[in-house]
């Protein structure tokens, strides 16, 4: 995608989201500029784009200006935004990942000439009609599970359907948190960590450890223990606990020191899964200039994860990935309901998307759906 391309849905959504209210001006293009890291050539690109389409009005030495227009009704889907979690709108809209899959979607329903909104609420508030009056659309989705349980009820009630996506890891919680059952796509990891746990077996590979944080990683690492033991393997887990209202993905020293002296004790030869990349690239990272980073050498690294380049690329440190997300993840999404939509056809109970496993030095991708 061209870079004012990228720069304008970004804005855009940014607007529907309420970040730029009615009738106020945008920043200027030279805060813009500084803001993307480019020139004001591409932000006046992006700017006189989004006239165009009817989102800004430029006025003479005044500025870019919301219009109204953008408030009427946008279309037929919409992506569910929960900002009662301590997660605010800003929040969602500095999220890679999340702003990833509202491009996906809005791509893809557009060439079937719907657009794409947000459904904006906090589940804090009562929720009523009102939280529906500028979100027309009677097709919603469930990005992982943001819709609290009162909103999975509501939207029925009012004549709509939802969508979930959900990754294996939120499959318990997912069940616990909705009282009634509802179409799901989900995204399945455990096809790439069996293969992951072959393919090391097949080597010869006797030595394995999880390394995770919190009791949610705690969870998760069931599921790569039943999937080693259905390869007769033992998997061993080293957790570092995390208080519940701590930012687990905030740098910490102390877990820092916490895996260090683990991965002095581990066997040479040694297998490292994890569930999440953060803990395990700012581990890695923590060697860059320390001599003891050489034990590195003798261990492999398999993360369930977004493939990170930020490790050096002058230390030798094998990683093999068992990707997140499936690329067409969003796309799947969004044509179940565009189906459902325009010909009426009615909602799977579960479609699955399965990951695979890339052994260091292939590049991730995913190999199939169901």
């Amino acid at each position: 995608m061209l870079l004012y391309r990228k720069i304008m849905s970004q804005l855009i959504w940014e607007i529907k989201a309420g970040k730029y209210p009615v009738g106020t001006a945008l920043p200027s293009e030279r805060a813009l500029a500084k803001r993307f890291g480019t020139s004001q050539k591409t932000i006046h690109n992006a700017i006189q784009n989004m006239v165009g389409r009817g989102f800004l009005e430029s006025r003479h030495g005044s500025g870019n200006f919301v219009l109204e227009s953008h408030r009427q009704p946008l279309g037929s889907l919409a992506v569910i935004m929960n900002c009662g979690r301590g997660k605010e709108r800003d929040d969602f809209l500095a999220s890679e990942g999340f702003m990833e899959q509202l491009s996906v979607i809005s791509a893809h329903a557009r060439r079937y000439g719907v657009a794409t909104d947000l459904l904006i609420y906090d589940e804090n508030k009562p929720l009523d009609d009102s939280v529906f009056e500028f979100c027309k659309s009677r097709h919603f989705i469930n990005l992982f599970f943001t819709a609290n349980a009162q909103m999975a009820k509501k939207i029925p009630e009012l004549g709509g359907v939802m969508l979930s996506m959900i990754q294996t890891f939120h499959r318990k919680h997912f069940a616990e948190m909705y009282d009634t059952e509802m179409p799901v796509v989900l995204m399945d990891y455990s096809n790439g960590i069996a293969k992951a746990f072959e393919y090391y077996k097949a080597q010869g590979k006797k030595s394995f450890a999880f390394f995770s944080q919190s009791e949610s990683g705690r969870n998760n690492y069931s599921i790569f223990r039943d999937e080693a033991a259905k390869a007769g393997l033992e998997l061993r887990e080293f957790n570092y606990p995390v208080a519940k209202d701590a930012q687990t993905f905030c740098y910490s020293a102390k877990r820092i020191t916490f895996f260090r002296s683990i991965l002095k004790k581990l066997p040479p030869d040694t297998v490292i899964f994890a569930d999440g990349e953060a803990h395990i690239i700012e581990l890695l990272n923590s060697f860059h200039d320390d001599d003891s980073g050489n034990m590195l050498k003798e261990l492999e690294f398999c993360i369930t994860g977004r493939e990170d380049l930020t490790i050096s690329e002058n230390r030798a440190v094998k990683i093999s990935w068992i990707p997140r997300l499936h690329p067409d993840l969003g796309k799947v999404v969004t044509q179940l309901l565009l189906d459902n939509m325009l010909d009426g056809k009615e909602l799977p109970a579960l479609t699955v998307l399965e990951s695979d496993f890339f052994p260091a030095g292939d590049t991730p991708s995913i190999c199939s759906s169901k």
